[in-house]
């Protein structure tokens, strides 16, 4: 399984396929289209130990707005 690239910071750009940028944040996967220019600005968390606790600090975010949006539709 190759490696999936994590965002550690803010990044806006168009995947393929898409008609409008997405804002990515710090935790987010790296489309595979989107690496080259994610390196060139320097998004890309390198240590890996680093890119798990992204990951692990955005779901929590995700899980967050997602009991919030819940709790408002009662």
């Amino acid at each position: 399984m190759a490696k999936k690239n994590i965002f550690n910071g803010n990044f806006s750009g168009c995947a393929k396929g898409d008609i409008y940028p997405t804002q990515y944040v710090a935790g987010d996967v790296v489309p595979n289209e989107l690496e080259a220019a994610a390196e060139a600005l320097e998004v890309i968390e390198t240590d890996a130990k680093k890119a798990e606790a992204l990951v692990k600090a955005r779901a929590k975010q995700i899980a967050k707005a997602d009991k919030e949006e819940a709790d408002a539709d009662e």
